[in-house]
């Protein structure tokens, strides 16, 4: 819910900019999962978005705003053609709501090339932050690897030799860190 109310904010304060002289609105392109068993999560920030926009009177710099909302089935390559149909049919100039790091990091891509904005409350994949670093991606959120980083150094400081963890297969299950290293190792060699 957190990260629903930082992008809803970040969304808020666009709408104080002012508009350029020949636009007549806004466009949002937002992509996020509506279908399948993680649907709840971006039906939950769909209504987050309507909610903000109601707030604001469904303007943003004194602009109508027109939402595109589109699924992405919680699959990369989906996300990847719905980014693209947003950008090049529909012209947003701005794409939010991205969930998951597999998704977001395969549509990044197509979203900073052709310099559309792109605001994410996902946590972000540490690359993003490093090599695919750019201007027009801003994150409402923390990196991908700060949590693992920090309980990996709190439990190397209380003497914990071994974990076991189990993490989903994408972007942000896989993160590990310097800090967390050690543990990992003592995991892997320790199965008691």
């Amino acid at each position: 819910m957190r990260r629903i109310l930082l992008a809803t904010a970040a969304l808020a304060m666009l709408a104080a900019a002012p508009a350029p002289a020949q636009q007549r609105s806004v466009k949002i392109g937002f992509i996020s999962t509506f279908s399948g068993p993680t649907a709840v999560i971006g039906n939950d920030m769909r209504n987050s978005v309507e909610l903000a926009l109601d707030h604001l009177g469904r303007k943003m710099g004194g602009l109508p705003v027109e939402v595109i909302y589109e699924d992405d089935q919680q699959k990369p390559e989906v996300g990847v053609q719905k980014t693209q149909k947003l950008i090049e049919s529909d012209k947003v100039n701005f794409i939010a709501g991205y969930i998951w790091s597999n998704v977001l990091l395969a549509s990044l891509k197509p979203a900073v090339d052709s310099q559309t904005f792109l605001i994410s409350a996902n946590a972000g994949p540490s690359q993003i932050a490093g090599e695919l670093c750019s201007p027009f991606y801003f994150s409402t959120s923390w990196q991908n690897d700060q949590t693992p980083e920090a309980m990996g150094e709190y439990m190397n400081q209380k003497g914990v030799k071994s974990v076991f963890l189990i993490g989903p297969n994408y972007a942000a299950g896989k993160t590990c860190s310097p800090a967390c290293a050690p543990l990992s190792r003592a995991a892997s060699s320790a199965r008691s």
